[in-house]
């Protein structure tokens, strides 16, 4: 009669659950940035029209953290983005947007949030690049912004999750040592 390991389950539950979750998050987190630069470099060539802000602010979201079993206070970390409304026109036909780039908009200062806002206060006429196929997909400014460390860090989560997944396939089909078998 063979006994199950209780350390060898818990292990393999740990491995599918820790691996599976980082790949997913790395796999996520990369597909979504490839898309980025993909829309980013097409945008380039896309036609440029003239458009006007009718609505430019600043967003905030902020995070609160605390640490684990303690009785310290929290934390919190404020993201900053810029937030952008505008219209414009193709071919008779009006759209709105709101997409100022391909990527992220946010900023750790608000002062940085408020440098890039400043280039696009209500009412100020500005060159709107549209996608020709659907001209109601627009960017104002063309170029992702500078994400690399993202990008560096999903990928090693990435392959960190593959990795801990390989090696717990590998572990679930190889049969347990004979100090189990009673």
């Amino acid at each position: 009669m063979t006994t199950t390991d209780p350390t060898r389950i818990a292990g393999l539950l740990f491995g599918w659950g820790v691996g599976g979750i980082a790949t997913l998050i790395g796999l996520t987190g990369v597909t979504v940035m490839v898309w980025n630069i993909k829309q980013n470099r097409e945008s380039e060539s896309w036609p440029q029209v003239t458009g006007t802000i009718t609505t430019s602010r600043i967003g905030s979201s902020t995070t609160r953290s605390s640490p684990s079993g303690s009785n310290k206070t929290s934390r919190s970390d404020t993201d900053y983005s810029v937030e952008i409304r505008y219209t414009y026109e193709v071919e008779g036909q009006a759209y709105k947007g709101h997409r100022l780039r391909f990527g992220s908009n946010s900023h750790d200062q608000r002062s940085d949030a408020q440098k890039e806002q400043r280039q696009f206060p209500e009412g100020k006429k500005v060159p709107v690049y549209y996608y020709p196929e659907k001209p109601g997909r627009s960017v104002l400014v063309r170029g992702t912004k500078g994400n690399w460390g993202q990008l560096i860090g999903l990928s090693i989560c990435l392959l960190v999750g593959l990795s801990i997944l390989f090696l717990t396939i590998r572990s679930t089909m190889t049969k347990p040592d004979e100090s189990s078998v009673e």
